[in-house]
């Protein structure tokens, strides 16, 4: 009642308008939407004049049940990503954030400088270092990594890149992938590093619903980051220099070097806002990583798997559960 009563007496302006159509309206978790809705909020509820502690309150009222849950979270990230942007859109300044765990390990210095003060760094110099010692046959990385980096539970997708996710078939829980990969190497040359829900969600071209692509995550715990247009030793000189907590790190059986970069996001929207908005343009890309590696859903090289195209294993050279840097 205090709170009808309460918006009762809030002037109407188009700001005000929109919102409450918004907020009446809001669109389903899990691909429709949501995400961008939460932004919306934050922004039209400022622009209303409302307190950023009533926006974060109709959200999560009003809020649509979806194929995926929304934490309380996300859901104050994403209004306040949109409140702040606002304000500086209408006093033009920005509220300073404290950067992600990640960013805040990376120092900084272009890659021909790092490259030149650790020229010389070999493959293995980092498995030396590696917190799980890599002293297993080369095809045991496959279950080793899941046993080490997973729960027995979480469902992971593992395949080529453009096969579908089929429960039971290229999607099975950890403990399912490890039984099967102790009893025989894998043959499947992807993994997607993130755990995903087991339930669909539409696909971004909107044809249709998928097991695996970005509204099926539900854990975000890894950014896969790599650099293949840079050289394998100068690849092997970042990773010996960058403090970044690394679970692991596979060279690709070509000419790259995968990394699981633990960042432990409590959502999309933290990603959006630490990842794909922070670590990846701030800091990554003006050192020649890749920009294909933004999204929740990448898939890196699943250790263990011997490629045929190149006739190279797809090895693993550091394995750290609590995600450690190698220059550490």
């Amino acid at each position: 009642m205090e709170q009808t009563a309460a918006r009762k007496k809030t002037k109407i302006t188009r700001a005000m308008f929109d919102y409450e159509a918004l907020i009446s309206n809001f669109p389903r978790p899990g691909g429709e939407g949501a995400h961008v809705a939460l932004f919306k909020a934050g922004a039209l509820g400022f622009k209303a004049g409302l307190h950023k502690d009533r926006i974060i309150e109709d959200v999560t009222e009003n809020i649509p049940a979806g194929s995926r849950q929304v934490t309380a979270t996300e859901i104050e990230q994403g209004v306040n990503k949109g409140f702040q942007t606002a304000i500086q859109e209408k006093f033009g300044f920005t509220v300073a954030k404290e950067p992600s765990k990640a960013v805040r390990r990376v120092p900084e210095g272009s890659m021909a400088r790092i490259a030149a003060a650790n020229r010389g760094v070999t493959v293995e110099d980092i498995m030396k270092k590696s917190p799980v010692p890599i002293d297993f046959p080369e095809w045991e990385a496959g279950w080793r990594t899941l046993s080490a980096l997973y729960r027995s539970d979480d469902l992971l997708y593992i395949g080529g890149s453009k096969d579908s996710g089929i429960l039971g078939d290229t999607i099975r829980t950890a403990a399912e992938w490890i039984d099967l990969f102790k009893r025989e190497k894998p043959k499947w040359p992807h993994i997607m590093v993130n755990p995903l829900t087991g339930k669909p969600a539409p696909k971004k071209d909107g044809s249709g619903e998928t097991l695996r692509g970005d509204g099926n995550i539900a854990s975000f715990r890894h950014a896969v980051v790599e650099m293949d247009q840079t050289s394998l030793a100068d690849q092997l000189a970042f990773w010996s220099w960058a403090a970044l907590p690394v679970r692991a790190l596979v060279i690709s059986g070509g000419k790259s070097i995968h990394g699981w970069v633990d960042v432990s996001c409590a959502g999309a929207i933290e990603w959006e806002r630490e990842v794909e908005s922070d670590l990846f343009p701030n800091y990554l890309f003006p050192l020649g990583c890749d920009k294909s590696c933004l999204n929740e859903s990448r898939l890196s090289r699943m250790p263990g798997h011997f490629r045929e195209d190149k006739g190279a294993m797809q090895k693993l050279i550091w394995l750290s559960p609590e995600g450690k840097a190698v220059c550490e």
